[in-house]
């Protein structure tokens, strides 16, 4: 499910910066793996599988599209020359409007997986989110210290003001 939600808008994947899809592989496993929590009836599971499995699908042909443009702008001696170049910015913008289009449909699924949901489950899969994400975070305290070590340190909100103190060398996951 989406890693951003409004408890956290600008939480996203800073740290890893290699071009990437936000569109989701996996759509329902938190869903799913947390269906007991989020109290899912067995309509819900049938809703919800079918939307994996149209999602999937979908998805499927997208890439099989990207792939097969891939292939067209294969590195040949003939593919470098001025008009090749050309020609390969033509196939270069298809890809963006292949990856734009699986952004699009993870958008769209995602919405749809959230229809299914009532407002109390949507709620719930949000807090487990950020459960997941705080535990993976503190998990992580050493390799963030020494990423942002030593120029910048660490800090967390203020309980007793607006701003933030510094944390010990401990970090505090602040979703």
């Amino acid at each position: 499910m989406p890693p951003n939600y409004s408890m956290r808008p600008h939480d996203t994947g800073i740290f890893d910066q290699t071009v990437e899809t936000t569109a989701p592989t996996e759509l329902l496993g938190r869903v799913l793996d947390h269906h007991a929590r989020l109290a899912l009836t067995a309509d819900q599971i049938v809703s919800l599988l079918n939307l994996q499995a149209e999602y999937r699908r979908g998805r499927r042909d997208i890439e099989l599209d990207m792939a097969l443009a891939a292939h067209a702008v294969a590195v040949t001696p003939e593919a470098l020359t001025a008009d090749g170049r050309e020609a390969r910015k033509v196939v270069y913008g298809q890809r963006g409007g292949y990856l734009a289009a699986l952004e699009a449909r993870g958008d769209e699924y995602i919405a749809k997986v959230m229809a299914v949901l009532t407002a109390a489950q949507v709620d719930t899969l949000m807090e487990i989110y950020v459960e997941e994400r705080r535990d993976h975070l503190e998990k992580m305290t050493q390799i963030l210290a020494d990423a942002v070590g030593p120029r910048f340190v660490l800090a967390e909100p203020d309980p007793d003001g607006d701003g933030y103190r510094l944390v010990d060398g401990r970090v505090l996951a602040m979703l």
